[in-house]
């Protein structure tokens, strides 16, 4: 082939001594191309490991996901302002008990219903209730099912 396409009188009209050892070296490494199936054999063998620690890591994000949502799903939901209020006044709630109900809040399937800003639940208890007690007094009645609290209630009227 190099003969009906002039590759032969280019070669020998620029044979140098480093295109010599260009050409040997190039030899040299297809003739150990052995070495080269090892190598991609072990980046074969290594990314399926990884490919199967990726699959492993997401199984385990999906249990801790479930977990917390039906931790989040089992907290007692109050959304009347009135028992806020109450817990206010006689400073009977505990910290534990608004930053719970700040958690059922941010839920992901009541975000199109709810917004609660990040950094309420940080701060001192009086200043996370008041902040519960304005949310609750924003939510509109007609989405959310007040009496029963429950997950995605949106009402019958607007679906």
């Amino acid at each position: 082939m190099h003969k009906q396409n002039g590759t032969a009188a280019w070669i020998t009209a620029r044979d140098t001594p480093e295109l010599g050892l260009y050409v040997s070296r190039v030899a040299r490494e297809e003739d150990n191309g052995h070495l080269n199936k090892e190598m991609r054999r072990d980046q074969v063998d290594y990314r399926k490991d990884r490919a199967e620690n990726k699959k492993q890591e997401l199984a385990e994000k999906l249990e801790r996901r479930k977990a917390l949502s039906s931790k989040r799903e089992a907290i007692e939901v109050h959304l009347e302002v009135k028992y806020w209020k109450d817990l206010l006044i006689s400073r009977s709630a505990t910290l534990v008990q608004v930053k719970a109900q700040l958690s059922w809040l941010r839920a992901p399937s009541r975000k199109l219903l709810v917004t609660v800003p990040p950094g309420l639940s940080n701060g001192k208890k009086d200043h996370i209730l008041i902040g519960l007690i304005t949310i609750l007094e924003g939510l509109d009645a007609t989405k959310i099912n007040i009496s029963e609290g429950e997950d995605s209630s949106v009402s019958e009227e607007e679906g």
